[in-house]
């Protein structure tokens, strides 16, 4: 808990249900997921500001030319020990997207946290 910096990198696989255009288009897929994770805390070690990011690349089995890159990155602050306000900016890159929904889409969330 006490660590300035923290990374991670993990990786697993994922079976859903893409329904992308048509009934005949519907398919039951599977999915590789990596991820790299980076956290840091501002300041000092009980710092109430940390900075993270997290980048998953999500290739289709067998076909990695079709795939996803999702990208959060943000700032929390806490405060009174169970409250957490955090700002997000995120970003996904897909490949073969829905009809209608383009390739790339960009976000910004504003989230706040209660931890019991």
């Amino acid at each position: 808990k006490g660590d300035l910096f923290v990374f991670a990198i993990g990786f697993g696989g994922m079976f859903e249900y893409e329904d992308l255009t048509t009934d005949d288009d519907d398919l039951w897929v599977i999915r590789s997921t990596n991820y790299v994770s980076l956290r840091h805390k501002l300041g000092y070690k009980n710092a109430p500001i940390q900075a993270y990011a997290i980048s998953y690349y999500q290739p289709l089995i067998p076909d990695v030319q079709d795939y996803r890159v999702l990208t959060d990155v943000g700032l929390e602050y806490s405060f009174l020990k169970i409250l957490v306000i955090s700002n997000s900016f995120g970003s996904i890159y897909d490949t073969r997207p829905p009809i209608g929904v383009g390739k790339f889409d960009l976000s910004n969330g504003f989230k706040i946290k209660v931890i019991w």
